[in-house]
Parts: structure tokens; sequence; C-alpha cells
């Protein structure tokens, strides 16, 4: 009998897991470019959106509807697969039972010849076992069909909730300032021996220019922020140290650490804390200003 061919779909599958890994990464910058600008302050909003940035931005929306349609043309390919696969093995299956069980009715017809029930018992246990291999090629083919599926409806899922937007509050929290560069966590105060709250000299620099005073990252300070796998423990106990039922975290992002501040946010929502996201561009000395106590800041949270 001709054994059936399975349907070899792992080249497309690898090409869909790839496109919609494109398509979630595209997605992801682009929401957080708009809420990173929405959420800049008063001196940053004023600032007009350079020519480079306006740029950038029309290059990935049109990157993003390429991806998009990409996408849905792959989905549709591999919904007309399935189809296909479904169409050819049910009858498969059915034709295989029916001569399994002719095969069984001749083998009972010929049980009152001895000779004859041997040699056609050799050869129905030929044939059943051709069938049985057959039907068990089917079931793997059914269980592979039915992981793939089950493994993009996973990677959906995540892709959802990896663009999910956070709820927008304001708060009254002590702001605790921090710095996102070179993939690299800083935090400008730290817990002191006290409880309290004090400057950090092992991740910044502070001192006095022209224009005031600034705050530099430190060469060698930082901990480091995990694209992929779990987030870093010394980069958790950073976070840690302060309450979130009293602070909130103003995360300044550099445009390097863009893409390290999707695991960070991950990490700071599951420590529950509220945050704001600042995109700086400007250079490494960032100006320290004075925070009026009690005033409302608009902040993040999940």
């Amino acid at each position: 009998m001709r054994r059936r061919q399975n349907l070899p779909s792992s080249s497309l599958d690898l090409l869909l897991d790839t496109i919609c890994n494109t398509f979630g990464g595209i997605l992801f910058i682009s929401l957080l470019v708009v809420i990173m600008l929405n959420l800049s302050s008063d001196r940053l909003v004023s600032k007009p959106v350079s020519q480079t940035q306006q740029a950038n931005l029309l290059r990935l929306k049109r990157e993003l509807a390429d991806t998009t349609d990409r996408l849905r043309l792959l989905q549709q390919s591999l919904l007309r697969q399935e189809r296909l696969a479904t169409t050819m093995v049910d009858p498969q299956t059915e034709t295989l039972l029916e001569k399994l069980r002719r095969l069984q009715v001749q083998r009972a017809e010929t049980a009152s010849d001895k000779n004859d029930v041997l040699s056609g018992s050799s050869d129905a246990q030929v044939e059943i076992n051709k069938l049985s291999q057959l039907l068990s090629e089917i079931r793997q083919a059914r269980q592979q069909r039915d992981s793939l599926q089950e493994q993009v409806r996973r990677k959906q899922a995540e892709r959802t909730e990896t663009v999910r937007p956070p709820k927008e509050r304001q708060t009254t929290k002590v702001q605790v300032a921090m710095v996102l560069k070179g993939g690299k966590l800083y935090s400008y105060p730290r817990k002191g021996s006290r409880g309290g709250l004090e400057f950090n000299d092992d991740d910044f620099i502070q001192a006095v220019g022209p224009s005031g005073g600034y705050i530099e990252p430190k060469a060698g300070g930082g901990v480091p922020v995990n694209l992929e796998g779990p987030m870093d423990e010394k980069a958790k106990r950073k976070l840690a140290q302060f309450d979130h039922d009293t602070h909130y975290l103003a995360v300044i992002v550099w445009p390097d650490s863009f893409e390290h501040f999707a695991p960070l946010r991950r990490e700071i929502s599951s420590q529950r804390f509220e945050y704001s996201a600042i995109p700086w561009a400007g250079e490494d000395r960032i100006p320290v200003g004075t925070a009026t106590p009690g005033e409302a800041a608009r902040v993040l949270g999940e």
C-alpha cells in the first residue's frame, strides 16, 4: 500500500514565528515611542520632534504595515494547509478502517480450511500491521498539527500581552529617579543604613556646572538588564530596596536602551511599582532640579 506522506510545515512555521517576533518588536517599539513622547516632562515635550525622529517613525509605520500584511498572508496559507491536511487524512482513515473490516470478514469465512486459514491469517496479519503503522503515523501527524496550533496560539497571546497599554494615573508618592543607559540600570538614590534615601555615589557623579547642578552616570556603576531570560538578581534588588507604597520610579531612558525597557517594565510591574518613562536624547549630564513635595505626578501602573 502507498504510505501517506507527511505534510512538512516546519519551514513555514519557522518563518511565521520570525514574522510574529518582528511584528511584535516593531509594534512594541512604535507604541513605546508614542507613549514615551506623551509622558515626557513639559520641558522635553516642548522640544520639536527632529526630522530624523519623524523619518524613523514613518519608517517604522511602513514596516509595521508590511509586516501585518505578511503575517495575514502567512496565517491564511497556514489555514489552507490545515484544511488540506484534514481533507486528506480523514477519508484515508475511513478507507483503512474499511479495508481492515474486509480482511477480518475474509479471515472468518476461510476458517473451515486449515491451510487457507493459516495462509490468510499470515497475509491478513501483514496487512493489519501495515494499517496499524499507517494509523499510528496519522495520529502522530495530528498531534504535531495540534502542537503547532497551540504554539501559534501561545505566541499570539504573548504578543497581545506585550502590547497591552498600562493605566495612567496621578500620584503624590516620592519620586525615585533611575537611568537606563547602555543596557544598565542606575539608581540616583539608595536606601541608607537608617532606612532613609541618600545619594548613590556608586552609580552617579554629582557636580555643579555653569548652568547649575547635574548628575552623570558613573563608569562601572549600574547593573545589567537582561533582554532575554530572567531578570538579573542585582537589578531586582536595586528595585526592591524601595517601597512601592511610598515611592514611584521615574526612569530616564537613553536611545541605546529602548529595547531594555520592556523587561525592566515587566519587573517593575511585578514588584507593583508605579512608574514614568522619560526618553533622553541629550548629553550624559542630567540637570538636577528640586521637586515640590506633595505635587501630583503622572505615572503608569498595571
